[in-house]
């Protein structure tokens, strides 16, 4: 099993994680846990990732001008 996938199932066990989705920066889907009936949640997760990013750099930005 590679370094990924054992990462991933650690995280995967922890209390309250209910799946997890990598995405590129055009927000496609790398990889998900998130499978059948569960495929559309995760779907519309990494839609919002994207935005989500953005707006942490905005913060960092925000927070630390000479960075």
């Amino acid at each position: 099993m590679s370094e990924v996938e054992e990462t991933l199932n650690r995280m995967q066990t922890h209390k309250n994680v209910q799946g997890i989705v990598i995405v590129n920066a055009e927000g496609n889907i790398i990889r998900t846990t998130y499978q059948n009936d569960k495929k559309e949640e995760g779907n519309s997760l990494a839609r919002l990732i994207p935005q989500l990013v953005l707006k942490a750099r905005s913060t960092v930005r925000d927070l630390d001008t000479e960075n």
